[in-house]
């Protein structure tokens, strides 16, 4: 079956056929050639689990730096994911007070605190095709409070938090 084919019919390739990467710090990673990218799961602190990918890249030295930022960036968040949750508050604390509170439970405007303790990570994407430079994009739930959507925190290449947007 042709890597053209599995793409285009959103087909999976059985587990065997994948290579896979055992990552120092996150754990096995799973290649998916209809994305390019890599893919596992990793248990964070409180015990959930975690989606983690990495953008493929053909340059192998690119690769290993995309792989050692994703353990930096891992480590960073578990050890304390304050300033990403925090960065998510001062961009999107105020959308929600001003327009979408009145469509969920708070009946008055709510704190940076409220906010980022309804916080929750889903995963890690690290990019490596952004101008020969590393990002990555930490996916947070909202627990609601944007309807369905989630936050995404986008990180710079020496890990700190740049900005803050609903997906």
């Amino acid at each position: 079956m042709s890597e053209e084919f599995i793409a285009w019919s959103g087909m999976s390739v059985p587990e065997p056929e994948r290579p896979t990467f055992l990552h120092p710090v996150v754990g096995i990673l799973v290649w998916h050639v209809q994305w390019k990218w890599w893919e596992g799961t990793a248990e964070f602190k409180d015990g959930r689990r975690i989606t983690v990918r990495v953008l493929g890249s053909e340059d192998t030295a690119r690769q290993q730096r995309a792989f050692d930022y994703l353990g930096m960036l891992f480590q960073r968040v578990q050890t304390d994911d304050g300033p990403y949750r925090a960065r998510a508050a001062r961009d999107l604390l105020p959308v929600y007070n001003r327009r979408w509170r009145d469509d969920g439970t708070d009946e008055t405007d709510i704190d940076e605190a409220t906010f980022q303790s309804r916080l929750a990570l889903l995963a890690i994407h690290v990019d490596t095709s952004w101008l020969r430079s590393l990002s990555a994009t930490l996916t947070y739930s909202a627990q609601d409070m944007f309807t369905e959507h989630n936050i995404a925190v986008t990180v710079d290449k020496s890990g700190g938090p740049t900005g803050a947007t609903l997906e």
